[in-house]
Protein backbone atom coordinates (compact mmCIF):
# COMPACT_ATOMS: atom_id res chain seq x y z
CA UNK A 1 0.00 0.00 0.00
CA UNK A 2 1.49 3.61 -1.22
CA UNK A 3 0.69 6.06 1.46
CA UNK A 4 -1.98 8.65 0.19
CA UNK A 5 -4.94 11.25 0.73
CA UNK A 6 -7.92 9.30 3.40
CA UNK A 7 -5.73 6.07 4.19
CA UNK A 8 -5.75 4.66 6.95
CA UNK A 9 -1.98 4.40 8.42
CA UNK A 10 -0.51 2.37 11.56
CA UNK A 11 3.04 3.32 12.39
CA UNK A 12 5.31 3.15 15.62
CA UNK A 13 7.05 6.50 15.97
CA UNK A 14 9.91 7.94 17.85
CA UNK A 15 10.48 12.03 18.40
CA UNK A 16 13.56 12.96 19.70
CA UNK A 17 14.78 16.52 19.95
CA UNK A 18 17.69 18.67 18.13
CA UNK A 19 20.27 16.53 21.20
CA UNK A 20 18.45 13.04 20.09
CA UNK A 21 17.15 12.75 23.56
CA UNK A 22 13.53 10.41 23.43
CA UNK A 23 10.93 12.94 24.00
CA UNK A 24 8.08 10.02 22.93
CA UNK A 25 7.76 7.12 21.36
CA UNK A 26 4.92 4.50 20.33
CA UNK A 27 7.23 1.45 20.35
CA UNK A 28 6.69 0.36 24.43
CA UNK A 29 2.70 0.15 23.81
CA UNK A 30 0.59 0.36 20.56
CA UNK A 31 1.46 1.99 17.72
CA UNK A 32 -0.64 5.10 16.05
CA UNK A 33 -3.69 4.82 13.68
CA UNK A 34 -4.56 7.47 11.74
CA UNK A 35 -6.10 9.07 8.72
CA UNK A 36 -4.14 10.56 6.12
CA UNK A 37 -5.12 14.10 5.23
CA UNK A 38 -7.45 15.08 8.40
CA UNK A 39 -5.29 17.11 10.26
CA UNK A 40 -4.52 14.44 12.61
CA UNK A 41 -0.79 14.93 12.85
CA UNK A 42 1.26 17.91 11.79
CA UNK A 43 1.51 19.34 8.45
CA UNK A 44 5.39 18.71 7.74
CA UNK A 45 4.87 14.65 8.97
CA UNK A 46 1.92 14.18 6.90
CA UNK A 47 3.76 15.58 4.02
CA UNK A 48 7.11 13.29 4.86
CA UNK A 49 4.65 10.09 4.87
CA UNK A 50 2.89 10.70 1.36
CA UNK A 51 3.75 7.93 -1.41
CA UNK A 52 5.71 5.84 1.46
CA UNK A 53 5.29 2.40 1.46
CA UNK A 54 4.49 -0.20 4.23
CA UNK A 55 7.63 -1.00 5.74
CA UNK A 56 9.83 2.25 4.73
CA UNK A 57 11.24 3.90 7.79
CA UNK A 58 12.23 7.41 7.33
CA UNK A 59 13.51 10.21 9.88
CA UNK A 60 11.29 13.47 9.73
CA UNK A 61 12.71 16.66 11.22
CA UNK A 62 9.49 18.66 11.59
CA UNK A 63 9.50 22.45 12.40
CA UNK A 64 6.98 25.37 11.39
CA UNK A 65 7.43 27.98 9.30
CA UNK A 66 9.70 30.92 11.13
CA UNK A 67 7.21 33.43 10.69
CA UNK A 68 4.39 31.64 11.44
CA UNK A 69 4.46 31.31 15.27
CA UNK A 70 5.20 33.49 18.21
CA UNK A 71 4.16 30.79 20.90
CA UNK A 72 4.53 27.16 21.26
CA UNK A 73 3.66 24.87 24.07
CA UNK A 74 5.38 21.60 24.11
CA UNK A 75 7.49 19.40 26.18
CA UNK A 76 11.13 20.35 26.53
CA UNK A 77 14.29 18.71 27.21
CA UNK A 78 16.62 21.23 29.16
CA UNK A 79 19.98 20.47 29.84
CA UNK A 80 21.41 21.04 34.30
CA UNK A 81 24.82 21.49 34.56
CA UNK A 82 25.66 19.09 37.36
CA UNK A 83 22.98 16.65 36.83
CA UNK A 84 21.77 16.32 32.98
CA UNK A 85 18.81 15.73 30.72
CA UNK A 86 15.59 16.88 32.14
CA UNK A 87 12.64 16.85 30.63
CA UNK A 88 9.88 19.64 31.28
CA UNK A 89 6.03 19.47 30.79
CA UNK A 90 3.79 22.13 30.06
CA UNK A 91 7.02 24.56 28.89
CA UNK A 92 6.21 27.70 26.44
CA UNK A 93 8.70 28.42 24.06
CA UNK A 94 9.02 31.64 22.42
CA UNK A 95 9.70 31.82 18.44
CA UNK A 96 13.41 33.41 19.02
CA UNK A 97 14.43 32.71 15.75
CA UNK A 98 11.71 35.11 14.27
CA UNK A 99 12.91 37.09 17.03
CA UNK A 100 9.38 36.87 18.95
CA UNK A 101 10.90 38.37 22.64
CA UNK A 102 8.92 38.50 26.27
CA UNK A 103 10.10 39.18 29.50
CA UNK A 104 8.14 38.18 32.55
CA UNK A 105 6.60 40.41 35.35
CA UNK A 106 5.72 39.21 39.09
CA UNK A 107 3.38 41.38 40.58
CA UNK A 108 4.53 39.68 44.05
CA UNK A 109 7.58 42.10 42.90
CA UNK A 110 6.59 44.55 40.76
CA UNK A 111 3.88 45.46 43.06
CA UNK A 112 2.32 48.29 41.44
CA UNK A 113 1.76 46.55 38.50
CA UNK A 114 -1.29 43.66 37.33
CA UNK A 115 -2.58 42.19 34.06
CA UNK A 116 -5.44 44.66 34.05
CA UNK A 117 -3.67 47.90 34.55
CA UNK A 118 -0.70 47.22 32.74
CA UNK A 119 -0.25 49.60 29.40
CA UNK A 120 1.98 49.94 26.57
CA UNK A 121 3.47 52.58 28.35
CA UNK A 122 4.25 50.59 31.26
CA UNK A 123 6.73 48.23 28.68
CA UNK A 124 10.59 48.28 29.19
CA UNK A 125 11.95 46.94 26.27
CA UNK A 126 15.25 46.84 28.07
CA UNK A 127 13.79 43.86 29.75
CA UNK A 128 12.87 41.68 26.19
CA UNK A 129 15.25 38.61 26.34
CA UNK A 130 15.49 36.66 22.82
CA UNK A 131 15.62 33.34 24.30
CA UNK A 132 13.23 30.65 23.57
CA UNK A 133 12.81 30.19 27.06
CA UNK A 134 11.61 33.39 27.96
CA UNK A 135 8.44 32.16 29.07
CA UNK A 136 9.62 28.56 29.44
CA UNK A 137 7.92 27.11 33.31
CA UNK A 138 7.95 30.22 34.81
CA UNK A 139 4.19 30.01 34.31
CA UNK A 140 3.88 26.93 36.73
CA UNK A 141 4.90 25.77 40.15
CA UNK A 142 7.11 22.99 39.69
CA UNK A 143 4.85 19.78 41.33
CA UNK A 144 6.83 16.79 41.61
CA UNK A 145 6.89 13.00 42.80
CA UNK A 146 2.94 12.41 43.43
CA UNK A 147 2.23 16.26 43.04
CA UNK A 148 0.83 18.05 40.26
CA UNK A 149 2.48 21.41 39.16
CA UNK A 150 0.32 24.62 39.79
CA UNK A 151 -0.64 27.87 38.14
CA UNK A 152 1.44 30.96 39.39
CA UNK A 153 -0.99 33.82 39.31
CA UNK A 154 1.60 36.40 40.09
CA UNK A 155 3.08 36.50 37.04
CA UNK A 156 2.15 37.66 33.35
CA UNK A 157 4.48 38.53 30.44
CA UNK A 158 5.00 41.24 27.44
CA UNK A 159 5.62 39.83 24.59
CA UNK A 160 6.80 41.31 20.94
CA UNK A 161 5.54 39.31 18.47
CA UNK A 162 7.58 38.20 15.28
CA UNK A 163 5.22 41.61 13.84
CA UNK A 164 6.61 43.60 16.50
CA UNK A 165 3.29 44.22 17.92
CA UNK A 166 3.30 44.14 21.97
CA UNK A 167 0.93 41.83 23.68
CA UNK A 168 0.48 41.26 27.47
CA UNK A 169 -0.39 37.64 28.35
CA UNK A 170 -1.36 35.97 31.24
CA UNK A 171 -2.02 32.05 32.04
CA UNK A 172 -5.59 31.35 33.44
CA UNK A 173 -5.62 27.35 34.12
CA UNK A 174 -2.58 24.05 33.73
CA UNK A 175 -5.40 21.99 33.09
CA UNK A 176 -8.71 20.97 31.61
CA UNK A 177 -11.88 20.93 33.63
CA UNK A 178 -10.94 17.03 34.18
CA UNK A 179 -7.48 17.98 35.73
CA UNK A 180 -5.46 16.65 32.28
CA UNK A 181 -2.45 18.46 31.81
CA UNK A 182 -1.50 19.86 27.96
CA UNK A 183 -4.94 21.89 28.32
CA UNK A 184 -3.94 25.43 29.11
CA UNK A 185 -5.62 28.15 28.78
CA UNK A 186 -4.07 31.74 28.84
CA UNK A 187 -5.38 35.69 28.10
CA UNK A 188 -4.06 38.03 25.71
CA UNK A 189 -4.59 41.67 24.46
CA UNK A 190 -2.76 43.76 21.82
CA UNK A 191 -1.09 46.84 23.99
CA UNK A 192 -2.12 50.37 21.73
Amino acid sequence: MIIAENKVVKMHYSVTDNDNNSIDNSFDGEPLIFIVGTGYLIQGLEDALQGKQAGDTLSVTVEPEKENWDLNFTVFTNEIEGYGSYGYSDFVVNNAKANAKVYMIDTEVETELSYDNFTLANVDASKFINDQRGVGSSWRNGGGPGALPSLKDNVFYVMSDTDGNLYKIKFLALTNADGERGHPEFVYSLLK
